[in-house]
């Protein structure tokens, strides 16, 4: 365990480097860190707005949904059409040998009545397929026709849906090189603010801004609006006397409101 003395010796040249900053401090340092701070606030503001705006360029979800459902259309249209053609195919084939068996059978040149009843029995077959393959046909036909307009009228939707989505996209992409331009110009200021404060101090203020997020506050009513803590009636008096002083509580420098 760490002795108390060597506690009460750290805490003794923490307080002299303390207090080697407040009495090095001025009014005009504690403003260029105030600053600062509304710099790096902006550049935070600015980040998040990037990422929303980043978010909001991924392509909708309805935009690829009724992508994904018209693809499918079309296949579902492909196979329809291959298997039309593949009937006109059978039914061209069967009305052929359906006419061959007609001639032949009523041709007369088959006498026997065996061979003639056949001829007939077969020519029934052919026909029954032939019907079977015309109806099968005929409703290939009309689904075929179906999805052709469901196609169509969809793709038209889709066409309108990504012109809209195009426009919303350019004004996402204007506005972004808009924030991008801001931010290269904030990026400059600050990096021109940061080396006009004492490097202490600047080395003091980082390791707030990365603990909390935000280094500098404001004190209203002798409250860190950083915590909403009441600052003891030193700590107040400390801060309008135009020194740097951070909160006891959650250790933030305070700026008189």
């Amino acid at each position: 365990m760490v002795s108390r003395q060597v506690r009460r010796k750290t805490r003794d040249v923490f307080d002299t480097w303390r207090c080697y900053l407040y009495n090095s401090f001025s009014m005009s340092e504690l403003a260029q860190l105030y600053k600062l701070q509304r710099i790096d606030l902006k550049i935070q503001e600015h980040k998040k707005a990037l990422n929303e705006i980043l978010h909001e360029l991924m392509e909708p979800e309805a935009l690829v949904v009724a992508r994904i459902d018209i693809e499918r259309q079309k296949q579902l249209l492909l196979k329809t059409e291959k298997k039309r053609k593949e009937q006109d195919w059978q039914e061209k084939e069967l009305k052929e040998k359906a006419d061959k068996l007609g001639k032949e059978l009523y041709s007369g040149r088959v006498k026997n009545s065996r061979e003639l009843a056949n001829l007939d029995q077969e020519l029934k077959g052919v026909k029954a397929k032939l019907k079977a393959v015309e109806d099968e046909l005929m409703e290939l036909m009309e689904r075929e026709e179906e999805l052709d307009e469901l196609v169509k009228a969809d793709s038209c939707q889709l066409k309108t849906m990504e012109q809209d989505w195009q426009q919303k996209k350019e004004g996402f992409l204007e506005r972004k090189q808009e924030i991008e331009n801001s931010m290269g110009h904030l990026v400059k200021e600050r990096r021109s603010q940061a080396s006009a404060i004492n490097p202490q101090i600047f080395k003091l203020y980082e390791e707030i801004r990365e603990r909390k997020g935000q280094a500098v506050v404001t004190m209203a009513q002798g409250q860190c609006q950083g915590c909403r803590i009441l600052l003891s009636t030193r700590e107040q008096q400390q801060v309008k006397g135009e020194n740097l002083v951070q909160c006891s509580s959650c250790g933030r420098i305070l700026f008189p409101g």
